[in-house]
């Protein structure tokens, strides 16, 4: 008999080798979900949105590498004051469903901030694959193509890291 904690110990610990938590999290706060910045290899679809999804949270489709991902944070349940709530996040790779974890969202001084969270806990599934080591090539490209511009708003005194866009 498979004991079901310890494999989603291992596989959260998997995730975790992947920063695909933080990856996540980087690109449901980054500026690129909306289509302002372009990045070479990526895709972004702009027109995809929160809009298009029923109790939704956040919505992200971009294309890499001729792969569709998708990722959606729907089910949104929260505290009483408003200030914060979790959603159910699922990462879709050519319609394929290859995670589902939480997302947790709070309102603070500068906006919504978004946070995924894998664990044991907040793991319901995961299909691990290429795909991990994708989002970690997506989130340096984006990166990347971020020092130029942050160069040139340095240069004309403007001190912003692309950490504070979201």
């Amino acid at each position: 008999m498979v004991d079901q904690n310890a494999t989603l110990d291992r596989v959260a610990l998997l995730l975790g080798d992947h920063s695909v938590a933080e990856n996540l999290t980087w690109l449901v706060n980054g500026p690129y979900r909306t289509g302002l910045y372009e990045v070479d290899g990526i895709d972004f679809d702009s027109s995809f949105n929160t809009t298009m999804l029923p109790k939704r949270d956040a919505a992200l489709r971009f294309q890499f590498k001729g792969k569709v991902f998708e990722i959606n944070a729907l089910n949104r349940g929260g505290d009483h004051s408003g200030s914060s709530y979790t959603s159910e996040m699922s990462l879709y790779v050519d319609s394929d469903q290859v995670l589902v974890a939480r997302l947790e969202s709070t309102y603070g001084d500068f906006g919504w901030k978004r946070s995924v969270s894998i664990g044991p806990l907040t793991l319901k599934h995961a299909a691990p694959g290429e795909w991990m080591e994708d989002l970690q090539a997506i989130v340096e490209d984006c990166r990347t193509s971020w020092k130029p511009r942050q160069q040139q708003l340095e240069a004309m005194g403007i001190a912003m890291d692309i950490d504070e866009l979201g």
